[in-house]
């Protein structure tokens, strides 16, 4: 009986793990699709959440892109940060 409710218990955790890579994969996608359209503010809002959600996300097979480099790609076209400010 422990073993089954291991088990399900298992299975719930890794459902709800799936949901939340899902989710963030979805938060990318679509904060992508707002930069790349020039809405940075909406996209900068979006790749902000992901990078709360999962600071370790990486987009891309090819040519692998971490969260952090989109959420600063967007503060700076968004004009909320300067070149160098952030280092500062």
């Amino acid at each position: 009986m422990k073993t089954k409710c291991f088990l399900g218990f298992l299975s719930v955790v890794i459902f709800l793990s799936g949901c939340a890579s899902m989710q963030t994969a979805t938060e990318v996608n679509s904060g992508r699709q707002a930069y790349i359209t020039g809405n940075n503010e909406v996209a900068n809002a979006y790749f902000v959440s992901a990078a709360q959600r999962d600071p370790n996300y990486i987009y891309g097979t090819a040519l692998r892109q971490g969260i952090w480099s989109y959420v600063g790609r967007t503060e700076y076209a968004a004009g909320q940060v300067s070149p160098g400010e952030r280092g500062a």
